[in-house]
């Protein structure tokens, strides 16, 4: 991963499990990014962090919903009757769409990470992703 991919509140991976960013810099002494979570007490390198892999218990987890028609669907909650689509191709990574209420479509996002769909979804509705937490699998 790379330091500028990566936001306070993103979701990672530390020693097989997943962690929320809460702070992140850059040591010149040691040429390091070191990077602070929620659940870990000191910090934590950049290399030594991996990304969490968009599943649909993610999707779930932030609130998508299933739609035979489109893959999962979720409201942008800022335009009435717009939404956004999230399709599994066959590579193994999702594409991000959004549909308004003309149904007109706009931009094609590839999205394999968590992170990578918080940091879209923030830089488009300007709203974080927030997780479901009473979801279960």
């Amino acid at each position: 991963m790379k330091a500028n991919e990566l936001r306070i509140g993103n979701l990672i991976e530390y020693n097989g499990e997943e962690q929320t960013i809460c702070s992140f810099g850059y040591n010149k002494t040691t040429d390091e990014y070191r990077i602070h979570t929620f659940e870990e007490a000191g910090y934590i390198l950049l290399d030594d962090i991996s990304p969490v892999k968009l599943t649909e218990y993610w999707l779930h987890k932030f609130g998508f919903e299933n739609d035979p028609d489109c893959g999962y669907i979720k409201s942008d909650g800022i335009s009435p009757g717009s939404y956004w689509e999230i399709h599994l191709m066959m590579s193994g990574k999702y594409v991000l769409t959004h549909e308004d209420v003309d149904c007109r479509m706009d931009g094609v996002i590839e999205i394999e990470f968590v992170h990578q769909l918080q940091n879209a979804w923030f830089a488009i509705t300007g709203v974080e992703l927030t997780l479901m937490y009473g979801y279960k699998q």
